[in-house]
């Protein structure tokens, strides 16, 4: 919504005491009290300096509509999109989520940071030994829901150190629908944003998003969408 107005295009910020445009956690958050009637000084909050990775357009549909209970989405994330010089703190995946039903919170059956391969039109994705994983993630109805890493510092660093060593290929950003039926009136799956299905389109239709309808067995490349999946990086880690 922050783009309709022309404003700027920042993550999420929470106010942890510790402000800086550089945060080494940009997820921390601390409480701030304010008594009936009264004024509290001091909570300034300075908005990150961020490196989004975020293979994408513009949202042009959200979906699907039709899916089945437990679908997996997937965006692969090459390294080579990333650069570790200012890439060193890994703090957060970021998923472009919608609901049908306003009144249903949309919760998916995890979020997930793992590693995978891709062949040609096809994809093999680690669902077993995650990088990071949260169950029941909670996403946001018609905005990005982010996914916090425990430790962006120590995550950058084996991710780095995985690509190094040959160890980790490609980075993929999942999400797993809950199983069916699905709540509200309408019955639907919670959405996910879509880049693409027009003419001319603002950015190609890059391959790197896959969908899996058997639990990841297998994986089918999108050749019609951009999934709005992205990875929020930064730099200076010794901040």
């Amino acid at each position: 919504m922050r783009g309709i107005f022309g404003q700027h295009n920042f993550q999420e910020e929470f106010f942890d005491r510790q402000e800086s445009d550089v945060e080494k956690r940009i997820g921390d958050s601390d409480n701030v009290q304010v008594s009936r009637g009264g004024t509290r000084d001091g909570v300034d909050v300075i908005t990150n300096r961020t490196i989004d990775i975020t293979p994408f357009g513009n949202r042009n549909f959200v979906g699907f509509t039709g899916a089945p209970g437990g679908r997996l989405y997937a965006v692969q994330i090459p390294p080579g999109t990333m650069n570790p010089a200012i890439s060193e703190l890994i703090h957060a995946a970021i998923f472009d989520t919608f609901v049908v039903d306003a009144s249903v919170v949309p919760v998916f059956a995890e979020a997930i940071l793992t590693k995978g391969t891709v062949s040609g039109t096809t994809a093999t994705i680690d669902l077993r030994r995650p990088i990071e994983r949260v169950a029941g993630f909670i996403g946001q109805d018609n905005d990005f829901a982010p996914f916090y890493f425990q430790n962006p510092h120590q995550l950058g660093k084996d991710v780095w150190k995985g690509v190094e060593n040959g160890d980790i290929q490609n980075l993929f950003l999942v999400l797993r629908l809950p199983p069916a039926p699905f709540p509200g009136v309408s019955g639907h799956a919670p959405l996910i944003g879509l880049d693409g299905g027009v003419t001319p389109n603002d950015v190609p239709i890059l391959g790197r998003s896959f969908i899996s309808d058997n639990g990841g067995a297998t994986w089918t490349q999108s050749t019609t969408f951009n999934f709005r999946f992205g990875l929020v990086t930064g730099g200076d880690s010794n901040h």
